[in-house]
């Protein structure tokens, strides 16, 4: 279909300057959906709750990643971790693949001219982009740090440090303001801080100075013609846990819940159990110890209900800080006279866990660790609420239809534009999402195996598959460093043919593979663990075709995915098997069946207009959509 314009819903956008939108892009760091709008009765959120109740709040939102920069770099290339090459925290998305086109870029190049504009924490720390944003010569507010790259050779104040002088620089994260902390001896630094009296609203805290900046460049942005797109990011509820008083007094020891299930899912594979305490090493790191301390911090202190209790009490107030910081930013635009002329989308970029499943920290494929909380307010529209998975890959194309801007370039895009479910409520494709995680077998050999866990999520079913990639992964201090030929690149298929001849007497990563099922409004109950059992073994057709999904959607050789003759779990008893039409989403066949890769968006660059083809496993109206084969992202990626 071919759009030229948005649709009347829209319309209210255009304020003389034909069809662009304004676009306020919000990022919360480490973010889980622990806000009142998601049924957290302890949050203390009113900005974003109240940015929800007018707004469509997807509620089964999942990151392509749980860490960082692999997390962003995805969301706002609209690529895949396998297709952009940025899997952990050092590779630069062009680093990895030159071509990249950026969603800030994107729209900055497009026939319309965005103004594209950022503060704080966006892409991760050290890799932001050139080439995505305005200089000083189009937009001067004398952030000169801005699209810079920095390594750990120039930190702040040295000699080589890109821009001098401005906060916060590296995002600031361990922002103490006092000299002592709670465990106080040798001048250790902990994971979490109570403010000073004296500063009640955290004035200098890290996102404060954010929220400010964006202040500013909201009157900046609102004085010239051309149409903008603002990213915030906060680096709140990432650690340490600082908040000032007031907000860390609001939440004693018992204000949050204890997670549903303290314990790795029962009859979990090997494989996805031991993903569950991956997440550990970021709290276990030299930075939190005293400098006689040895031994490992989360059994010291966050297996005692005390300190479990109080360190989940320090994130509530941490995302409470950063919700009134947001505030700040809305009052702004809504002071300015913007707020009905301007598209927000606010999420987080990964989630995190706080005892859930036992474990702490992020870095796996499960839920605990994927699932964020995605807003999208679009003025005109109806509120509402979708429980059906979408993917934050989703963001960038939906930020480019809800703007209606011609590409200079066609863009390939793996997610599909929300903004059918927007205007409709209605969605625009079966509901699904997936993530990512890899696991080394041999994490200090050069040659060792890496086996890539891949969760698969549809309704109310989740598949995690772990599958042997050519991806090499190693551990260096602790730190996950990969690399490996991306998924669209000559070398990929000679990389996949020699795992397979080294491999050829038996795969050590299909074994591992685990069936959850829980409910699709799990997003807004936190009483409910969504992959506390492992049933893959009570459904094996089930797990045959989300495996026949999966592998045709991230077109990986289905001998990886297939069960092994000697399956890693194992379940006692039987479970009847019901007829899988009665599980599993009914995809239309007609067009295009589970067998056919891909689902996502091709925005085409036409001359007076662009075409925007969206294709999956249906239309909005349950009729397959006619697209032509050449709009298509490639058939084999």
């Amino acid at each position: 279909m071919t759009r030229g314009r948005p649709s009347a819903v829209l319309l209210f956008l255009a304020h003389g300057r034909g069809a662009a939108v304004d676009i306020l892009h919000v990022i919360f760091d480490d973010l889980r959906p622990d806000l009142g709008a998601y049924g957290r009765r302890w949050a203390r959120t009113p900005h974003l709750d109240a940015l929800a109740d007018g707004g469509v709040v997807f509620t089964q939102a999942h990151a392509a990643v749980a860490l960082c920069a692999p997390s962003r770099a995805s969301f706002l290339t609209g690529r895949r971790p396998d297709w952009n090459g940025v899997i952990d925290l050092w590779t630069h998305h062009r680093g990895a693949d030159r071509r990249a086109v950026t969603l800030p870029q994107a729209l900055r190049e497009s026939e319309e001219r965005y103004l594209t504009v950022s503060y704080g924490k966006v892409f991760h720390q050290g890799q932001d982009d050139p080439l995505a944003w305005a200089p000083q010569a189009e937009f001067a507010d004398h952030h000169t740090c801005r699209g810079k790259r920095w390594s750990p050779a120039t930190p702040p104040g040295s000699p080589g440090d890109p821009c001098p002088g401005q906060r916060p620089a590296r995002w600031n994260y361990q922002d103490y303001q006092l000299p002592g902390l709670m465990r106080g001896e040798g001048g250790s630094r902990f994971w979490f801080e109570r403010g000073p009296d004296a500063n009640p609203n955290g004035v200098n805290y890290t996102d404060y100075v954010i929220a400010d900046q964006a202040r500013g460049g909201l009157e900046r942005l609102a004085a010239q013609p051309r149409p903008w797109y603002l990213a915030v990011g906060f680096v709140r509820p990432h650690l340490p846990f600082n908040s000032p008083a007031p907000f860390f007094d609001a939440f004693p020891i018992d204000a949050v819940p204890p997670p549903p299930r303290p314990r790795p899912p029962s009859h979990a594979s090997v494989l996805t159990a031991n993903s569950v305490r991956v997440g550990e090493g970021e709290l276990n790191a030299r930075i939190w110890k005293r400098p006689d301390e040895e031994g490992n911090l989360v059994t010291t202190y966050l297996r005692k209900a005390s300190m479990a209790g109080n360190f989940a009490a320090a994130y509530a107030a941490a995302v409470s800080f950063a919700d009134a910081q947001f505030g700040r930013v809305m009052d702004r635009l809504a002071t300015l006279g913007r707020r009905q002329t301007t598209a927000i989308v606010v999420h987080g970029d990964h989630g995190w866990k706080l005892g859930h499943l036992g474990g702490w920290g992020k870095s796996s494929p499960l839920t605990q660790d994927t699932h964020v909380p995605l807003i999208i307010s679009v003025p005109g529209a109806r509120p509402g609420r979708i429980d059906l998975p979408v993917e934050l890959l989703d963001v960038f194309p939906t930020i480019i239809d809800l703007a209606g801007v011609s590409p200079r370039r066609s863009l390939a895009l793996h997610g599909r534009s929300l903004r059918p479910t927007i205007e409709g409520r209605q969605v625009n494709a079966a509901g699904f999402a997936v993530s990512q995680w890899p696991q080394v077998l041999n994490p200090h050999h050069e040659n060792g195996i890496t086996c890539m866990g891949y969760s698969l999520r549809v309704a109310n079913w989740t598949l995690i598959q772990w599958v042997l990639t050519p991806t090499r992964c190693s551990r260096t201090g602790g730190a996950l460093h990969c690399r490996g030929p991306r998924r669209d690149t000559p070398g990929n298929a000679a990389a996949w043919k020699a795992i397979q001849r080294r491999f050829a007497g038996g795969d050590p990563c299909r074994g591992h593979a685990d069936l959850f099922r829980a409910p699709p409004d799990y997003g807004v109950k936190p009483w409910v663990e969504p992959e506390s059992r492992n049933i893959i073994d009570a459904y094996p057709q089930i797990a045959k075709e989300l495996r026949e999904l999966l592998a045709s959607h991230l077109d990986l050789d289905r001998n990886r995915v297939a069960p092994s003759t000697k399956q890693i779990n194992r379940l006692s008893g039987t479970v009847p098997n019901p007829p899988p039409s009665k599980l599993l989403p009914k995809y239309s066949k007609s067009r295009r069946s589970v067998h056919q890769p891909m689902i996502g968006t091709t925005i085409h660059s036409t001359k007076g207009g662009r075409s925007v083809t969206h294709f999956g496993f249906g239309s909005p109206a349950g009729r397959p959509l006619r697209a032509r084969k050449a709009n298509l992202i490639p058939p084999r990626l």
